[in-house]
């Protein structure tokens, strides 16, 4: 690795001086929270050890709640404390001191763990995670690694799960509001009532408005509201639901730009010429591939890296809601049933024009890109816990059933209803889509489009088997997935289409000293592609296997937890274009199975909470192998490092809180995250690279009582060395920004 960043050593320095003298002087162990969550018994994913940012139980690795430090799984959990305490509003923010993890800053759903796509599910489903309320979510658990055995059709990289507010068992109000620079403005509010001693609601509302941001003509503002409730109907039958709803509306954020040797050498030669897109393309893609180009601020947009090619009319609309009802039997001691369901609706609408900059007075015709789309699903779950003992030997095992109709579709509106539209960023300003492109200047409206549905049905079971008080486990499970595409909808006539596969998991852990375990797993996952060919052969399913192995700590009562693991995963088999073919024999299109793209490498994650007022997070990845293998269908590919997959990944967090003397209430805490450098592209005709970055945050905060009321002050600074840099997928950073915040409960 290389040198570690000044910034990280200043980080640790400044809180680890502040910290030392008072460590010294405090009791080592935490002490539990006061408030407590309404917990469910099995399905459970609250424990009493859990404090500030360790939490010890998870539900997403193995569908029961299960202590972390026990599962043969690497989990990282992410705390409603750490996500209030590095004042986030996104989902990339909230990941950001996990190991293992990027995503990216334009497509709240878009994650990249260990060189591959993962699911982002809320609740343990994938309806209602479009766009995700960081105000709304409890805790994130990451599960690394394959884990189709619950969740069907996975890549191997794993799956990040939302689990949202729970009702308490009190009854209490909140409010929070956030100022910062860019005008943002942030809204949160809440109310927990507790409805006698076997029910409680909890409702909860957040408003966020980024008025003008950094980039030009950038906004971002939303709406969302919240209910969670639970109802102890009998003494051994819970009810539990869940829903939300949301409206957003952002304009489309455009990345920095990059460019073409040829062409810019061409529009020096050749200013003030005028190309098509089409043009561009055909003429310089052959050629040298794209490249990463700082351009001079006066050369492509006019105001820098601050300028947008998308003008003032650019936008993407997202909203959606879902509510999902869950009902929980305790049968017997050894029988806890499950049954849940989730109903999700989805819509979203975009409007932009391609990021193609114009170079030295050039002029770029193009067209722009109006389209959006809808989704409906419903899901539903039937699960049986089984506790029982075989001699020696403690069994847990989870059968379930799972079944999901879906129905998605997509819409773009046809060039017929624009006008080309040519510009030069440079020497004309900004631009106005709808009244220069659109005829009479006004958006057509939504056309019609077909919903096609799809169904899956999948059945798992998995044991996890305990031996001499779980100092030994071992998980053995499997799935059965099938997924099918209705090919009849109303605008199209055609056939029923179907993929199925079995997908295993297996994983053993032994405690070799108290506190210390060793753990390994391996597991493998499909995703079903329905590619059918002129000759009616219907693509075969992408494959992906992923081993891991390494320890997990867990010492002196969770002051020292983590997770230090070795991985390899594969995925292979997505198909391609068999262009050679089409040419020889006048049939299209022809396909040949894609080759394997691979990832191997190392993380460490680890947790520091000596006392109740000092916690710390390290998290590092080394990511040492992550390249396309092989692949006939695109060799040219082959050897390239995995996109948006860094080297290195490096974040420390630390926050320590002063509860004597004059300072008693004062709070301070610094973060670091150093991203090596990454490829934004596997495309070989776009060698596109953010160089490496790093990042440092901090917040101070005060809280105190106003009577009897507690008040909290919190100001975050982020980027607080006022760094320059590109902050995935070609977008600039913001600069140093200031939010202060103001919460109480009452």
């Amino acid at each position: 690795m290389n040198r570690l960043p000044v910034s990280v050593v200043f980080a640790c320095a400044l809180v680890g001086a502040l910290a030392a003298p008072a460590l010294r002087a405090q009791s080592a162990a935490p002490a539990a929270t006061g408030e407590e969550t309404i917990k469910l018994t099995t399905f459970e994913v609250s424990s009493k050890k859990d404090y500030g940012y360790c939490a010890t139980n998870s539900i997403t690795a193995t569908g029961i709640g299960t202590e972390i430090f026990k599962t043969p799984i690497n989990v990282s959990v992410v705390t409603r404390d750490l996500i209030q305490d590095i004042g986030a509003t996104s989902l990339r923010e909230t990941l950001g001191y996990t190991a293992n993890v990027l995503s990216d800053r334009r497509d709240p759903n878009s994650v990249i763990s260990r060189g591959f796509a993962a699911p982002v599910l809320i609740n343990r489903n994938a309806g209602g995670a479009r766009n995700p309320v960081p105000d709304f979510i409890e805790r994130v658990e990451v599960v690394k690694g394959p884990n189709a055995v619950f969740f069907g059709r996975v890549s191997p990289s794993g799956v990040l799960n939302l689990i949202t507010l729970q009702p308490k068992s009190v009854t209490e109000s909140a409010a929070r509001v956030t100022y910062g620079s860019y005008d943002q403005k942030q809204v949160f509010i809440e109310h927990n009532q507790k409805l006698g001693d076997h029910a409680a609601v909890r409702f909860a509302g957040s408003y966020f408005d980024r008025g003008d941001g950094y980039i030009d003509f950038t906004y971002r503002r939303q709406d969302a509201g919240y209910v969670a409730a639970t109802w102890d109907i009998l003494p051994n039958l819970k009810l539990n639901v869940t829903g939300t709803t949301y409206d957003g509306r952002e304009n489309v954020i455009h990345s920095v730009p990059r460019g073409h040797p040829g062409y810019r050498a061409y529009t020096q030669a050749n200013p003030g010429a005028t190309l098509t897109i089409q043009q561009w393309q055909a003429a310089f893609i052959p050629g040298q591939p794209y490249m990463t180009v700082y351009l001079d601020p006066y050369e492509s947009f006019t105001n820098g890296w601050q300028g947008n090619n998308n003008g003032p009319d650019a936008y993407k609309a997202d909203r959606g809601s879902f509510v999902q009802p869950e009902l929980i039997y305790t049968a017997a001691s050894w029988l806890t049933l499950r049954a849940a369901g989730s109903f999700n609706r989805g819509y979203t609408q975009t409007l932009e024009t391609s990021g193609f900059p114009s170079y030295n007075g050039t002029f770029i015709t193009q067209r722009p890109a109006f389209n959006g789309g809808r989704s409906l699903s419903q899901i539903g779950e039937l699960e049986a816990v089984f506790t029982f003992d075989t001699g020696p030997a403690t069994h847990r095992l989870l059968l379930g059933g799972r079944a999901a109709h879906s129905r998605n579709g997509f819409w773009a509106v046809s060039n017929a209803f624009t006008i080309p539209l040519t510009w030069n960023n440079r020497t004309q300003g900004p631009r106005h889509i709808i009244r220069d492109s659109f005829v009479g200047g006004v958006l057509p409206g939504t056309p019609y489009f077909a919903m096609p549905r799809s169904e899956e049905t999948g059945l798992y079971a998995i044991d996890q088997i305990g031996f001499f008080k779980d100092r030994v486990k071992l998980l053995a499970g499997a799935r059965t997935t099938e997924v099918t595409n209705i090919g009849a909808t109303a605008a199209t006539v055609g056939p029923d289409r179907s993929q199925k596969e079995t997908t295993p998991q297996f994983g053993a852990l032994v405690e070799v000293v108290k506190g210390v375990v060793l753990f390994a797993n391996t597991a493998k996952t499909f995703e079903p592609q329905f590619n059918v060919d002129a000759r009616g052969n219907l693509a075969n399913n992408i494959h992906g296997k992923g081993t891991e192995a390494g320890l997990k700590l867990d010492l002196q009562d969770s002051v020292w937890s983590g997770t230090v693991s070795w991985f390899k995963l594969e995925r292979s088999g997505e198909v391609r274009r068999d262009f050679s073919t089409e040419v020889s024999t006048g049939i299209s299109p022809l396909f040949v199975p894609g080759g394997t793209k691979r990832s191997e490498g190392a993380d460490v994650e680890v947790f520091f909470t000596p006392v109740r007022n000092y916690q710390a997070i390290l998290s590092y990845t080394y990511i040492w192998d992550a390249k396309a293998v092989t692949d006939i269908g695109a060799p040219a590919i082959v050897g390239r490092r995995l996109e948006r997959t860094p080297e290195h990944m490096l974040s420390v967090w630390n926050k320590y809180t002063f509860t004597t003397g004059a300072t008693k209430g004062l709070s301070i805490g610094v973060g670091v995250r150093h991203v090596s450098q990454v490829d934004t592209l596997l495309d070989p005709n776009f060698n596109l690279k953010n160089d490496p970055y790093t990042e440092t945050n901090a917040s101070i905060g005060y809280g105190f009582k106003l009577g009897r009321r507690p008040v909290t002050v919190q100001l975050n600074v982020k980027n607080l060395l006022d760094q320059t840099y590109l902050d995935g997928n070609f977008t600039p950073a913001d600069p140093r920004t200031y939010f202060l915040t103001l919460g109480t409960k009452f």
